[in-house]
């Protein structure tokens, strides 16, 4: 049976790709068998879906992810970064970003997407390792990884009734943590730890 995936030529390829690619951003829908991002997206096309899944859409939308805005944000600091260092000292240097309007780039937002972007990585790739650990290549674990955190929806073949518990706990997690975004997630960590230490009686 000829491979549907090739069928529609040049422009149907590219359409079948984008779409692909645009649906790990946001809505997850799989319009492929999981065997197919292996063999017919290869490397390039893979790698496209993996880092719109790992972006993901746009902040308050269902899409899940790191979200557009914190790429935009982080590029910003970038680029307050380097005006700030090219600029005399007494320059006041302002750069800024819509988000609900126009709003002027503080240190206390970087910071904050600063935290939020290294949380999503480092869970991507511990995620990405402990599939690896379970067997699994590299490619085919990383994108597994990063689709539960960004609860995409898609899956390369590895996510099943039959896979290994430990494996499905860990995605559990990663889709869990990756939708509450991991603030709330530490603030509920933090919030167990205070009510279980023991409180100190004050001597008068």
């Amino acid at each position: 049976m000829a491979n549907t995936f090739w069928s529609g030529g040049a422009a149907g390829i590219f359409r079948k790709g984008v779409f692909q690619v645009i649906a790990g951003q946001s809505a997850g829908h799989q319009t492929v068998y999981p065997n197919q991002f292996l063999k017919d997206f290869g490397g390039v096309g893979l790698m496209a879906i993996i880092i719109g899944m790992a972006v993901g859409g746009s902040m308050s939308s269902t899409g899940g992810g790191f979200k557009a805005l914190r790429v935009g944000v982080m590029w910003k600091s970038v680029v307050l970064a380097v005006k700030k260092a090219l600029a005399p000292p007494s320059a006041a240097i302002v750069v800024r970003y819509r988000h609900l309007g126009e709003r002027i780039l503080k240190s206390d937002a970087t910071s904050t997407m600063g935290v939020i972007f290294m949380l999503y990585f480092l869970t991507y790739v511990t995620g990405g390792i402990i599939g690896i650990a379970y067997g699994h290549a590299p490619a085919e674990a990383i994108f597994e990884s990063v689709s539960a955190t960004a609860n995409s929806g898609l899956s390369i073949g590895i996510t099943s009734a039959t896979m290994p518990t430990g494996l499905k706990l860990v995605y559990m997690f990663e889709m869990w943590a990756g939708r509450l975004e991991f603030i709330a997630v530490l603030v509920l960590g933090a919030q167990i730890v205070l009510a279980l230490k023991p409180k100190r009686l004050r001597v008068s």
